[in-house]
């Protein structure tokens, strides 16, 4: 499976050992940095607009560079402007060519709340995501124990971050709904871990699981706004990024996604 790769991979980045040294926690207390909700932004899109969050992304493991030659704060404030609801950025490096740069650069081209998605196993790395900007981060069960979900999902309370949960099965599914703490959102990834093949209908299975209180994302799939329309009452909102980071005109694009 990818994920394992990749996380066997992050354990052996001598650069961690560093990051690790950091007393995080003691730079979140000269942080001087509004909230902003990610779940309230995305429940509050107007009516018959979806909800989108836009990703930026330089690369994929299963489609290889996308070519990204502008800016980071560019790209996002056309996501602003073209009525994206909050931003995801990757801050993966080996596998996606992200850094923790693009985090901050993205928390200075708008004023979206920023969800950090990266493959997060430490505690460490969640006052991590807020001091470089995040008002979010993405947790993925299908790397963590129950006991690390249970423990990051507070810690990140604590940190004043909200906490995306990805799930991508029944079994998933199950463990979200026994967790002793709940995420504010969960996303489902309609992506198969082990084929890559993309199916909406997994969101169709596992979202009506879910506890009504939690946020409901749809993840992966997506390429036009009637696909967007068709699960409209079945999800809050929508995460895309391979379309958008590979459209000339990201703005436009996502107009036409949203406003039709």
């Amino acid at each position: 499976m990818y994920l394992q790769k990749i996380v066997d991979q992050k354990s052996q980045d001598p650069a961690l050992d560093e990051a690790r040294k950091v007393d995080w926690e003691a730079r979140l207390e000269t942080l001087q940095q509004p909230r902003r909700s990610f779940t309230e932004s995305l429940r509050n899109a107007p009516k018959g607009h979806p909800a989108i969050i836009a990703e930026m992304k330089r690369a994929s493991p299963s489609k290889g560079s996308f070519n990204f030659q502008g800016e980071v704060a560019d790209q996002v404030r056309a996501y602003e402007a073209g009525g994206a609801r909050a931003v995801s950025v990757l801050t993966n490096e080996h596998f996606f060519s992200g850094q923790l740069r693009d985090l901050q650069s993205a928390r200075s081209g708008t004023n979206l709340p920023l969800l950090r998605k990266d493959f997060l196993t430490e505690e460490w790395e969640i006052p991590q995501a807020k001091v470089w900007g995040a008002d979010a981060i993405l947790l993925i069960a299908a790397i963590l124990t129950d006991q690390q979900l249970e423990n990051m999902i507070q810690k990140a309370h604590q940190c004043d971050l909200e906490v995306l949960l990805e799930i991508h099965d029944e079994d998933e599914l199950r463990r979200v709904n026994q967790l002793g703490t709940l995420p504010d959102a969960v996303g489902i990834n309609n992506r198969n871990l082990r084929t890559f093949e993309v199916s909406l209908e997994t969101t169709e299975r596992l979202a009506a699981g879910l506890p009504k209180e939690i946020c409901r994302i749809s993840e992966s799939g997506f390429a036009t706004r009637s696909d967007l329309l068709r699960f409209e009452g079945v999800v809050d909102a929508f995460l895309i990024g391979e379309s958008l980071m590979r459209s000339p005109h990201p703005e436009q694009t996502l107009k036409g996604w949203v406003k039709g």
